[in-house]
């Protein structure tokens, strides 16, 4: 689905040098999933996969970023490129997958619906709309995401303590926090979704952590692949 969660999981199969193919689909005019997104799976959100073994087993079909991201690393990362090193990284990486989804990831959603139907109110009550919006958004909303950056601009920093090269959130290798965690670090700070309420020049680790990514080969691979997939129909920058 464009300018989704589901740009990462291509990010992902690149970085353990799996076969796929891509289905890619666009979103409807009120920039929800098509309805035929149903008919794989039955809540209709993206991303999906249909994960075959080649071995015999039956096939499956997985879905929520968090749970294809474990399943994937779990059963195909077979070098253990992505694989946390002790038991107590491990813990580490299955809190921030959780912390993507469900903490940092229900406020930012919350952000999101604010932005979007404010922009599609009425135009003789967009005013009021967007005044009530902002309230609830200065009250609750922007303080809690901007929680949530401080505390992941506070990780990197500590962890550029131990490896000023490269920055990682859990160890000293790329593992699946970082895949969940990129998507929405992207879309807070180059999608400027807290506007003018924090200066993204305030997150130097992250934004080392954003460049970082965007230059890695299998990050570089997955985009163009979904760019040929489309035919340059699908936005290059997923929170556009």
């Amino acid at each position: 689905l464009e300018r989704s969660r589901a740009h990462r999981i291509v990010w992902l199969l690149e970085e353990l040098n799996l076969d796929y193919d891509i289905k890619l689909y666009h979103r409807t005019e009120s920039q929800r999933a098509p309805e035929e997104l149903k008919k794989i799976f039955p809540l209709g959100k993206s991303p999906i996969i249909e994960v075959d073994h080649h071995n015999g087993k039956e096939s499956k079909k997985l879905a929520e970023s968090g749970h294809i991201t474990n399943y994937l690393i779990k059963h195909f990362d077979t070098n253990k490129k992505l694989t946390a090193n002790t038991e107590d990284d491990e813990e580490s990486v299955d809190y921030f997958v959780n912390f993507s989804e469900g903490t940092l990831g229900a406020h930012l959603t919350y952000l999101i619906v604010h932005q979007v139907g404010a922009s599609k109110a009425p135009f003789f009550v967009r005013p009021v709309i967007n005044a009530f919006v902002n309230k609830m958004d200065t009250f609750y909303g922007i303080s809690e995401v901007k929680l949530c950056i401080d505390f992941m601009e506070d990780i990197l920093a500590k962890q550029a303590k131990i490896n000023p090269e490269e920055l990682y959130f859990v160890g000293d290798h790329l593992t699946g926090a970082d895949v969940m965690l990129f998507f929405n670090i992207q879309t807070l700070l180059d999608g400027k979704r807290l506007g003018d309420a924090i200066d993204t020049a305030d997150y130097p680790n992250m934004n080392k952590f954003l460049a970082q990514v965007k230059n890695r080969p299998a990050y570089i691979k997955a985009e163009e692949k979904i760019q040929t997939v489309g035919k340059n129909q699908f936005a290059k920058d997923p929170i556009s």
